[in-house]
């Protein structure tokens, strides 16, 4: 009967100590809305396809030359009345000391533990009146067990807002990833791709942009070339046809400016 009498206090002992841990945090949270300036912005997420320019620019050495294309695509860019709002959130979460949350089981839990609870901390916080920097191993569990803790933080976020569209627009551009073709007008039926170049991007908001971004390459040598193994005597003008989706560009070259480079082709098919 003792023997049974003495386990009961013991466990009811260990449930005292074990309550004496288990402390309710109490939580404040305060919001704040600090209100920013209205400002005219132009927003890319809202900007929408307008259409597609088929542009280029042509380069000459001697008797040869040569076109680079690029199709580029035509965004319009809204402009709004913005207002950048920053929400504030402070949280302050403060816990009481154990010791004064239930008392009777830390009281208990410092006899059944002979008092060593309170040896070492007494020795942590006579550590932290030592110079220099201390190790603090037991002082943060001394103080929650005494003092009790309290933390607070901030949290922020912006918060924009659209408060009106003005109407006006800005225009964006981009290369579009559509392949570009030739064709000669008197064989309708034979189109030729264009070789093309991957370059960095184009960073200059501009319609025409060359030396960037997606260029394609029309090589009079080239497209002279395709149009004698079609047909081996040229009728001047000579007429090619640019073209890309809705798009085309029609370049015209007099027998003056491509006779030399029939003359060397046709000799080289010989």
């Amino acid at each position: 009967m003792k023997r049974y009498f003495n386990t009961i206090i013991f466990t009811f002992l260990i449930f005292l100590i074990g309550c004496g841990t288990q402390v309710p945090t109490k939580t404040k949270v305060k919001t704040k809305t600090i209100k920013g300036e209205t400002k005219k912005v132009y927003l890319e997420e809202k900007s929408e396809k307008d259409r597609e320019e088929l542009i280029f620019k042509k380069s000459q050495i001697g008797e040869y030359f040569s076109y680079e294309f690029k199709l580029r695509e035509v965004f319009l860019i809204p402009e709004v009345l913005m207002r950048e709002d920053i929400a504030k959130t402070y949280i302050t979460k403060k816990k009481s000391a154990t010791m004064m949350h239930n008392p009777l089981g830390e009281i208990t839990g410092s006899i059944f533990a002979l008092g060593m609870i309170e040896a070492w901390c007494l020795t942590e916080l006579a550590a932290q009146a030592l110079p220099g920097k201390q190790k603090n191993i037991y002082l943060d569990k001394c103080k929650d067990r005494y003092i009790g803790s309290k933390t607070k933080t901030t949290e922020e976020k912006v918060i924009k807002e659209i408060l009106e569209f003005t109407g006006y627009y800005k225009e964006g551009y981009q290369d579009s990833k559509n392949q570009i073709f030739y064709e000669f007008p008197r064989f309708p039926d034979q189109r030729f791709k264009m070789n093309f170049k991957e370059k960095t991007k184009c960073k200059n908001n501009k319609i025409k942009e060359f030396n960037c971004g997606k260029i394609f390459y029309l090589n009079s040598k080239n497209f002279i070339s395709n149009y004698l193994k079609l047909n081996s005597k040229v009728s001047y003008p000579l007429i090619v046809n640019v073209i890309s989706n809705n798009n085309n560009q029609i370049l015209s070259f007099s027998e003056k400016q491509v006779k030399y480079i029939v003359a060397e082709t046709l000799l080289e098919f010989k």
